[in-house]
């Protein structure tokens, strides 16, 4: 009767490094300091500010798991509809 081996058994070598983490992790350097420098200007209006957002949010997503986009997407939408609300009621408030 012949015994079941694992092809695993006997293998003593660690698990082989995966360089596409390094890569991965300064392409997410570049991008958070690109993104950064993108807000971090003053002269910019708050337009351009929140296309900048939006263009890094494209970014990332592209790249991400579907789930954690849907996830991150939905919390975004209620963010911007909270938004959308607070700006509203400051311009009730600021007319004469």
């Amino acid at each position: 009767m012949a015994v079941a081996v694992s092809r695993a058994a006997g293998r003593g070598s660690p698990r082989s490094k995966r360089p596409w983490v390094a890569r991965v992790k300064d392409r997410h350097r570049r991008r958070t300091a690109r993104f950064n420098a993108g807000l971090a200007d003053p002269d910019r209006r708050p337009a351009d500010r929140v296309g900048v957002a939006i263009d890094y949010l494209r970014g990332a997503m592209h790249d991400a798991p579907a789930e954690a986009v849907a996830r991150e997407v939905d919390a975004l939408i209620r963010h911007a509809i909270d938004a959308v609300a607070r700006l509203h009621a400051a311009e009730l408030r600021n007319q004469p």
